[in-house]
């Protein structure tokens, strides 16, 4: 996300909104020091898998992924 971050800052934009759902509460922190704004409505004090944060986070199948993104 920092590498993100600066990518776009090198653009020149009004704005640079970091939105996340999930993520570590130290991350989030750091985030805005380079962000204008960081929105994480779900901070963990630790955090190993972003997947411990979710009721269900089953893996997605590549082509089902592959199928959203071509907008089927």
């Amino acid at each position: 996300m920092r590498a993100a971050v600066q990518a776009v800052r090198r653009l020149r934009p009004a704005r640079v909104v970091v939105a996340v759902p999930v993520g570590a509460r130290e991350t989030c922190e750091a985030l805005r020091a380079i962000a204008d704004e960081v929105v994480c409505p779900h901070q963990l004090e630790e955090i190993a898998v972003v997947g411990q944060a979710y009721d269900s986070f089953d893996p997605l199948d590549e082509w089902y992924v592959a199928g959203l993104l071509a907008g089927r």
